[in-house]
């Protein structure tokens, strides 16, 4: 496994070796879901998940 900071705590976030680009991880120290991002290197990242929500014409 691959250790990564948290981009919001800074806590240690380990992503699988067997982790896909898009996939899903979640922060054990402050829960922030974060997306593995893969670039054709082979380097790993990770960005936070931004939901989208509805504005209803607000």
């Amino acid at each position: 496994m691959k250790n990564s900071p948290c981009p919001d705590c800074s806590a240690e976030v380990k992503i699988p070796e067997d982790a896909v680009d898009g996939e899903i991880v979640v922060c054990p120290d402050c829960g922030l879901e974060l997306q593995v991002k893969k670039d054709p290197a082979g380097n790993t990242e990770l960005a936070q998940v931004t939901k989208e929500r509805e504005d209803w014409g607000e």
